[in-house]
């Protein structure tokens, strides 16, 4: 065996890692006539009866002795500011075992972690405190016992707002473009395939923001003893979720331990830890018992990430045959108040067929809404959607089926590597 390092690609996201691989110990690839006896082959889940018989035991079965509930007060406000935070009316509540709110949850997190908690609040919906109690109700009550001071600021709701001139800042950095500035894509000279086309045409395509809607929402069990904490996860990558809340403690990733043994639904959103990661070990701590924090379903379709929204402007120039000669993409999309990262849209575009000529404009703007997260393959779907559809209107214009279309242009190498 030998320790390699790789480049790994996750929901359109890449990251290095080390990994292990065994060597001399490669599967031969099967033949025509393989005899095999699993693939082609109905095969029950191996958890498949639990799930269905109800002996599944989610994040939000979880049950611990003495566990507290927990519930979040929300910015109301598209953008603002806390100036003042009291909950002394909350903690008095009978029944009631702890309060965290966002400044105190920012004097207990490393430097790593603190931007999360920052004073701004970036959208409606954003966290402004937790509470936890000896019954859900309760937590409810106590919500409404908390007095908050707002400073509001200046919002845009809309990629169009974002970009208008003189436009406000959707956050305290510097601009509303995500990066600064979008990406570009060149292959070839795409203005002068349009000069040789015999066709172009032009349409815009939108695609609009999609929740996640997962049944089970984000949601963390937590319980420490002495410095070793336990986490029940709703989450589709148990070791990034103990990575970063071991970091945000400062304590060594052997005193963590996470637990998912069934995740109710998973697109991407679920890919790393959430706000509830952090909030649960914060009243677990504070209350010193455990905590279950589950977003309810208003902060989970408006926090939980989403697919962005988009608009999509495509140019298609062909000849007559249907041979593609020029491509130029250009799309602008909603990332949020607090995007980590930005979708390729253009995937699709540059990728699935075979075009010399293209040019793929690609850009995220920040606004006052809850943040994008990854959703099966994010940035591609939206694309296929732009592209495909501009596909059909190219294959009418030229009075081509639309499958014979494809077929002619279908590749037969890499074509962004050109291999």
């Amino acid at each position: 065996m030998k320790l390699v390092k790789t480049t790994v690609e996750m929901e359109g996201r890449t990251f290095e890692e080390y990994a292990v691989i065994e060597e001399g110990n490669e599967l031969a690839p099967w033949g025509p006539n393989e005899e095999l006896g699993i693939v082609g082959y109905p095969t029950a889940r191996v958890d498949g009866a639990q799930r269905v018989n109800g002996e599944a035991r989610y994040t939000y079965d979880v049950r611990l002795p003495g566990m507290a509930y927990s519930r979040a007060l929300l910015s109301p406000h598209p953008h603002s500011r806390i100036v003042a935070i009291d909950a002394s009316r909350a903690r008095k509540l009978p029944g009631v075992l702890a309060v965290v709110t966002r400044p105190e949850a920012a004097q207990q997190v490393s430097e790593d972690e603190k931007h999360r908690f920052s004073d701004e609040l970036r959208y409606a919906g954003d966290i402004v405190a937790v509470v936890a109690a000896s019954d859900p109700d309760i937590a409810a009550d106590a919500l409404e016992l908390i007095d908050v001071e707002y400073e509001l600021l200046p919002f845009v709701a809309t990629p169009e707002a974002a970009m208008a001139p003189g436009a406000p800042n959707a956050t305290s950095e510097d601009g509303n473009i995500f990066g600064g500035k979008g990406t570009v894509y060149d292959r070839g000279d795409a203005a002068k395939g349009f000069d040789e086309a015999d066709v172009v045409i032009e349409r815009t395509y939108r695609t609009q923001t999609t929740p996640h809607s997962c049944l089970e929402t984000h949601g963390t069990v937590a319980e420490w003893e002495g410095d070793t904490l336990t986490v029940y996860e709703s989450t589709q990558y148990i070791f990034g979720v103990r990575k970063s809340i071991a970091r945000a403690f400062d304590i060594d990733e052997s005193r963590v331990r996470v637990i998912c043994n069934y995740i109710g639904g998973g697109f991407g959103s679920k890919g790393g830890a959430g706000i509830t990661s952090f909030y649960a070990p914060l009243l677990a701590k504070a209350a010193r018992r455990p905590v279950q924090f589950m977003l309810d379903r208003t902060a989970e379709q408006i926090g939980g990430g989403n697919r962005s929204s988009s608009v999509q402007r495509i140019k298609l120039g062909a000849r007559r045959d249907g041979t593609l000669v020029s491509i130029d993409y250009r799309t602008t999309s909603d990332l949020g108040a607090v995007p980590g990262w930005l979708p390729l849209f253009p995937g699709q575009a540059m990728m699935l067929y075979r075009c010399p000529n293209i040019h793929a404009e690609n850009t995220g703007y920040i606004t006052n809404n809850g943040s994008f997260d990854a959703f099966r393959a994010p940035g591609f779907v939206e694309g296929a959607f732009g592209i495909e559809s501009a596909l059909d209107e190219l294959a009418s214009e030229l009075g081509i089926d639309p499958i014979a279309l494809r077929q002619r242009n279908w590749p037969t190498q890499d074509q962004t590597e050109g291999k």
